[in-house]
This record gives C-alpha cells, sequence and structure tokens, in this order.
C-alpha cells in the first residue's frame, strides 16, 4: 500500500459535460479547442492587468504585508548569521529546528 496521500486528479475541476464532449471530439476540434482557450486565458490575464480594483487592493496588500516581510527577512538573516559563527567555530550548523 503507497504512502502518502493519494494524487488528485488534476482535472476534477473541470465540468464533466466538457470533458465528455472533448473525449468524442475529433483531433481537429481539440485543437480548436485548445486555441479558444489559449485566447481566453491571454484575454484574462490583460483584464486582470487592466483591473484597477485588483491593482488597489494587491498596493494594499503589500503594504500590509511589508512589516511582516521586513520581520522574516530580519530573522532569516539573524539565523544565517547564527549559524555562520557555529560553522566557523567548526560547529554544525544543522537547521533550525535544533538537528
Amino acid at each position: 500500500m503507497p504512502k502518502g496521500r493519494p494524487k488528485k486528479d488534476p482535472f476534477d475541476c473541470l465540468d464533466a459535460e466538457l470533458k465528455a464532449a472533448v473525449d468524442v471530439a475529433t483531433d481537429e476540434d481539440i485543437r480548436v479547442r485548445i486555441s479558444a482557450a489559449a485566447l481566453n486565458m491571454v484575454a484574462t490575464q490583460q483584464a486582470l492587468k487592466e483591473d484597477q480594483d485588483v491593482a488597489e487592493k494587491k498596493l494594499a496588500l503589500q503594504e500590509a504585508q511589508a512589516g511582516y516581510k521586513e520581520a522574516i527577512k530580519y530573522q532569516r538573516t539573524f539565523t544565517q548569521y547564527c549559524r555562520q559563527i557555529l560553522t566557523n567555530r567548526g560547529k554544525e550548523a544543522g537547521t533550525a529546528f535544533g538537528k
């Protein structure tokens, strides 16, 4: 029996009717669907870039995260310094969890 979680079907999120239609479609029809999906992705990405509300919320999120990110960066730098001191002393630095 394999260990760990069973692998999730990457296509679970797709509509069953859509998958059934593609299963019986011709190769050419599938290629047309791929092209249409690619064009839709590009249009959606462009709309996301141009959405002012999203841009404002993204900026607000970045500002809200700034303090946390700075604290994490500081602690990461501090642990790197501590590990370097131990290494310079000929000691094993281990991991952040004391191993």
